[in-house]
C-alpha cells in the first residue's frame, strides 16, 4: 500500500498484473512498472494497492495453482477491493495491465464499489482472435517473412477454435491428433521432418491446453465491458504486438457505447509497446533493452484522469 501523505480518503487504485506469476511490482525484464506507477501516483495524491500474484512473494499458491484461471485471479482482485473497503476507503478504482485489463472489468461489472477503471493494453476483442493477432505481429516483429507470419496466425486461430469447441474429456490427446493432421496437410509444413513436427506438437500442447489458456480462449470481453457504468480509461501503445492497439481499443469503445457508458476515454500512445515503453518494433525482445520503464506521458494521463474523475 502506497499512500499520499495525509490526504483524507484519497482515491486508491488496485493494480492488477498481466499474465504469468508476477510480484507486486509486476517485475519483468528488470523493470518494475507497478512500483513506478505507485511512486508516481502517491506523489500526485493517489493511493495504490499492489499485491503479489498467487505463489509469488508473500502470496500463497493455493491448492491447485496449475489449475487457476483468470476467473480465480478475478477473485483475488475482488479480495483486494474488499480489503480496501474494510479499511474505510470509498474512492476505489482498478487499473489492469494486459490480462489485468480483462480482470478489472470482470470485477467492476459486478461490484458498484469500483468507482473507475483503467485498461492498460486490455482485451477488447474475443481472446482467440487476440491471440492470433498477437502471433502474427510478434512473428513480424521478430523478422519472420509475411507468408510465415500469416501461416502462424492461421495455425493459432485454428488451434484456438478447436479448443473452444472441444467437448470431450481428453483434450491433450485430441489436440495432438488434430495438430498432427494439420501439419501433414498444410502446404507450409508438410515437408518438415517428423522430429520438427513432433516439436511443434509438443510446444503447442504445452502452451495451449492448460486450464488458464482454455479459459482465456473462451473469454469474450464485450459482455463485461457493456455492464460498466463507472468512468473508464482505455489506453494502448501503437507498437503493442501482444494486445494490438487498433483492434482492441476499437472493441473496447464499441462495447462501452453499446452499454451506454457515459464517461470513457480511449487513447493510443504513438511509438509505445505493450509495457508502454518507447520502442522501435514493439518486439518482446526489446523490453529489457529499453531504459525507460513506463513513458512519463502515460503516468501523467492516468493520474490526471483519476484526479479529474474523483473530484480531487
Amino acid at each position: 500500500m502506497t499512500l499520499p501523505g495525509d490526504i483524507k480518503n484519497p482515491p486508491v487504485v488496485i493494480l492488477i498484473s498481466g499474465s504469468g506469476q508476477q510480484n507486486r511490482d509486476e517485475e519483468i525484464f528488470g523493470h518494475k512498472p507497478f512500483w513506478v506507477i505507485a511512486d508516481d501516483f502517491a506523489r500526485k495524491g493517489i493511493g495504490v494497492l499492489r499485491y503479489d500474484d498467487r505463489g509469488i512473494g508473500g502470496s500463497e499458491a493455493g491448492p491447485a495453482l496449475n489449475q487457476a484461471t483468470s476467473g480465480n485471479f478475478a477473485n483475488d482482485a475482488e479480495a483486494a477491493l474488499d480489503y480496501l473497503l474494510s479499511q474505510g476507503y470509498t474512492n476505489i478504482g482498478m487499473a489492469g495491465h494486459s490480462e489485468g485489463g480483462m480482470i478489472a472489468p470482470m470485477v467492476a461489472s459486478e461490484r458498484k464499489e469500483v468507482k473507475f477503471v483503467i485498461l492498460m493494453a486490455g482485451p477488447g476483442i474475443p481472446c482467440d482472435s487476440l491471440l492470433a493477432l498477437q502471433t502474427y505481429h510478434s512473428s513480424v516483429a521478430a523478422g519472420a517473412p509475411e507468408a510465415t507470419a500469416g501461416y502462424n496466425k492461421g495455425f493459432t486461430m485454428r488451434v484456438a477454435q478447436y479448443i473452444k469447441t472441444y467437448a470431450g474429456d481428453h483434450l491433450e490427446t485430441a489436440l495432438k491428433n488434430k495438430i498432427a493432421i494439420m501439419l501433414d496437410e498444410d502446404l507450409m509444413t508438410r515437408g518438415l521432418s517428423q522430429g520438427n513436427k513432433d516439436q511443434i506438437i509438443e510446444n503447442t500442447i504445452g502452451t495451449m491446453s492448460s486450464p488458464w489458456m482454455q479459459y482465456f480462449l473462451k473469454y469474450e470481453p464485450e459482455p463485461y465491458l457493456k455492464k460498466l457504468k463507472c468512468p473508464v480509461l482505455a489506453i494502448n501503445g501503437s507498437l503493442d504486438v501482444q494486445v494490438t492497439s487498433i483492434e482492441n481499443l476499437a472493441g473496447i469503445e464499441d462495447a462501452l457505447k453499446k452499454g451506454k457508458c457515459k464517461n470513457y476515454k480511449i487513447h493510443e500512445f504513438k511509438g509505445l509497446n505493450h509495457l508502454f515503453q518507447p520502442a522501435k518494433t514493439g518486439s518482446v525482445s526489446e523490453y529489457g533493452k529499453i531504459p525507460v520503464t513506463i513513458a512519463p506521458e502515460v503516468l501523467d494521463m492516468m493520474s490526471g484522469w483519476i484526479l479529474e474523475n474523483t473530484g480531487k
